[in-house]
């Protein structure tokens, strides 16, 4: 028994001896971006950075916390683009000494920094020249875009005493860049220039391509006084708009504005470009498409879904099939490399050949 109490009362003493003293947090702790520049992490320059994130800092102990130095390191794929740089406070501000139960907070202004900064000054490891040289891919990749490529990014931020001890925990943060492709309609309708497809569905089904997140659907009535597209969004207000989270694929609620009969429609689809700069955001837009609602029933709708399907592509037998379509034949079943598939596949089948997952070789007619 007693050597049980000495064992617990040995674990008691060293745990405020080895423990971290100091608490970080960063916030946001992950962000997604579609561009960022190098000089959004110009460390000669951070008062231009943006606000990436803040750092909290809350000194949870009964002692002052002095001599302490900041250790910054950032990762992308498998390199080390900032290597453990060291960071200190100045002396008269108020980061120099982390008092007890003080909480205060910082931001990557103040710590990717290279000579002195504002409240903290780079001691080593911190230069733009030397990110950018990290690796010849990554060098290249920045030279060639003129921003950094895709991919995630972590930042590692840790405060070690001045015998090299750690006395914080280690705070993240992640951004993830993806540059934006072109939305790409799928159905339903024609590129504006083209006769408006014919649809039966008064509640029809919107889909298009991107690797973007968030969308707005806009739909409007046009007549045949337009002949440029760029008259649409100028000529009249939208019919119908909303905005869609996480998803390339609408269906036209019953409850919404009615779609008429024999009136041509136009659709588009924008999304937000995010940028660490708040001014520099702006919207990605894709082209019109044009559909028009028929009360007769000259197609079914599986007719049409293989219609809007073979729109997009350009391969041989396409026209062929086109042909017959148009002449009155209608489908009866549908192969996949030999296997049957329904025609409601076709969609998420075109949104994978768009992003490039898929190749079609040929198309055979029986």
């Amino acid at each position: 028994m007693k050597r049980i109490l000495l064992i617990l009362l040995i674990a008691v003493l060293f745990l405020p001896l080895t423990g971290q003293s100091v608490l970080l947090q960063i916030n946001p702790p992950r962000q997604i971006y579609n561009y960022f520049y190098p000089a959004y992490l110009d460390p000669a320059n951070p008062n231009l950075q943006p606000i990436l994130f803040t750092v909290t800092v809350n000194n949870n102990t009964d002692g002052n916390v002095s001599d302490y130095e900041i250790h910054l390191s950032l990762y992308w794929r498998e390199y080390v683009l900032i290597n453990d740089a060291v960071i200190k406070p100045e002396e008269g501000t108020d980061f120099e000494v982390l008092e007890a139960g003080e909480v205060l907070v910082m931001n990557n202004r103040d710590i990717i920094v290279s000579g002195a900064g504002n409240n903290f000054y780079n001691v080593e490891g911190l230069d733009l020249d030397d990110i950018l040289d990290t690796s010849d891919e990554f060098r290249d990749l920045v030279m060639q875009l003129g921003y950094f490529p895709d991919g995630d990014y972590m930042f590692e931020i840790i405060l070690l005493d001045d015998s090299g001890l750690e006395i914080s925990n280690p705070a993240t943060f992640t951004f993830t860049i993806i540059t934006p492709t072109s939305i790409s309609l799928i159905s339903p309708g024609n590129p504006f220039g083209l006769t408006p497809a014919a649809i039966t569905d008064t509640n029809p089904y919107f889909v298009w391509f991107s690797n973007l997140a968030d969308f707005t659907l806009k739909i409007y009535e046009i007549d045949d006084t337009v002949d440029n597209p760029d008259d649409i969004a100028l000529q009249s207000d939208p019919v119908f708009e909303t905005f869609i989270p996480n998803a390339t694929v609408f269906s036209y609620p019953t409850a919404a504005y009615p779609l008429e009969y024999g009136t041509p429609y136009a659709w588009q689809i924008s999304a937000g470009i995010n940028s660490p700069l708040p001014e520099g955001e702006n919207s990605l837009e894709s082209n019109f498409f044009i559909f028009n609602i028929v009360e007769e029933n000259y197609q079914n709708s599986e007719d049409q879904s293989l219609i809007y399907f073979l729109e997009q592509l350009n391969i041989e037998g396409m026209e062929e099939i086109m042909q017959l379509l148009e002449a009155g034949y209608s489908l009866d079943v549908l192969y996949l490399n030999g296997e049957e598939k329904s025609v409601d596949y076709l969609n998420e089948l075109l949104q994978k050949i768009l992003s490039g997952e898929l190749q079609i070789s040929n198309l055979e007619i029986e």
